[in-house]
């Protein structure tokens, strides 16, 4: 399960960059670009924050690996929002900012989840359901 999620980990750090390159290569404006790359690595961030805690619950139990998801999309939310109110207030571009993070949040919630199906299937001796 190590193996697998050092490589989840590094997939996660990939996705990310990609992200900021297309943000600086499609955004010329400043404001936009720099709250695109915010989203982008508040996005990540939280990724590799519940990849980490999911690895944690998985050496427990399936109810703790839910309950961290639950956490996670909580954190995530609170995140989001409390950045675009701050980047409002400060005349910033909350939603690019909202945009790049919710669709950074959709891949890498697939890179997390297919975390927890690797580790799942490795588990349970690579019997798919």
């Amino acid at each position: 399960m190590k193996s697998s999620f050092k490589i989840f980990w590094i997939l996660a750090l990939l996705l990310g960059a990609v992200g900021i390159l297309l943000a600086r290569y499609f955004l010329a404006s400043g404001a936009e670009r720099t709250a695109a790359e915010a989203g982008v690595i508040a996005s990540l961030a939280a990724s590799l924050i519940g990849l980490s805690a999911k690895r944690w619950a998985l050496q427990h139990s399936p109810k703790k690996v839910l309950g961290v998801t639950g956490g996670m999309f909580l954190v995530r939310i609170v995140l989001c929002g409390a950045t675009a109110l701050w980047l409002r207030a400060a005349h910033g571009s909350p939603v690019t900012f909202v945009l790049a993070f919710t669709l950074m949040f959709f891949i890498l919630f697939w890179v997390e989840t297919a975390y927890l199906y690797s580790a799942w299937r490795s588990e349970v001796g690579g019997v798919a359901a």
